[in-house]
């Protein structure tokens, strides 16, 4: 039998599944295309991706660098940043075993029989890399006819519930800066620390989806919100001021 590789949504997810007796190495996928600039030509997206972070070259991981003589079994929830990290994912390991588990929530709200059990549900996903690799194109053109094409033929294949969902509420924030908005409002009525913004996002958001953001785009998007409000103050003052 092969090794196994089992790639989780992050670090806390690695980190607590490495708690749990399944077989295999345990690897954290830190990055995901649900925020911030992507590009379908690769040396392009890593270097979208490290100036979006902030962060050297080195801590942008590869899919096409994931090993080959293993089974890599993909660990992905339905929230919009899992989803992602799972197109991209697909799309650009290389040719060799690799499966997805069943997910109905995240890792971290697992039991441990209960990601034993999803562990042994798990399914063949070698045959969805090139329908990956057509939506992680159409995703990064922003090609809405491509995307709505792709998804449709991914509607009923259940390995992959949560990506309709979750793709249609990343292109919410590309083309109509949902979030965005959701926090100007928030911050003009008085929400201004992160915990109390990410609560007030949470309860806007889909169940299964909570504020998948994460505090540091939420932290980024209030700042600038911030800076924009005291640009406009600053220029009714500036206006209001007798000469």
């Amino acid at each position: 039998m092969l090794p196994i590789l089992h790639i989780h949504a992050g670090d806390c997810a690695a980190g607590f599944a490495r708690e749990i007796d399944l077989e295999g190495e345990v690897l954290g996928w830190r990055d995901s295309a649900a925020v911030g600039p992507c590009s379908r030509e690769r040396g392009r997206h890593v270097f979208l991706r490290m100036a979006f972070w902030q962060t050297d070259l080195a801590e942008i991981q590869r899919a096409e660098e994931l090993p080959t003589d293993c089974e890599r079994v993909l660990w992905f929830g339905p929230d919009p940043w899992e989803q992602l990290q799972l197109v991209e994912l697909l799309a650009y390991m290389s040719d060799g075993p690799c499966s997805i588990v069943p997910l109905s929530r995240a890792v971290t709200e697992l039991t441990p029989s209960e990601l034993q059990a999803a562990f042994a549900a798990r399914r063949n996903a070698e045959s969805l890399r090139f329908f990956a690799a057509a939506l992680w194109f159409d995703f990064c053109d922003n090609d809405p006819a491509g995307i709505a094409l792709r998804l449709r033929r991914a509607a009923n294949d259940q390995r992959l519930p949560h990506l309709g969902a979750a793709i249609r509420r990343v292109l919410q924030d590309r083309n109509e800066h949902r979030t965005e908005r959701e926090i100007e409002n928030l911050v003009r009525s008085g929400v201004y620390e992160l915990p109390a913004l990410l609560e007030a996002l949470r309860a806007r958001e889909l169940p299964a989806h909570g504020a998948w953001y994460g505090d540091v785009v939420v932290g980024r998007l209030r700042d600038a919100c911030t800076m924009r409000m005291q640009a406009a103050n600053d220029m009714l003052s500036a206006a209001s001021s007798p000469p």
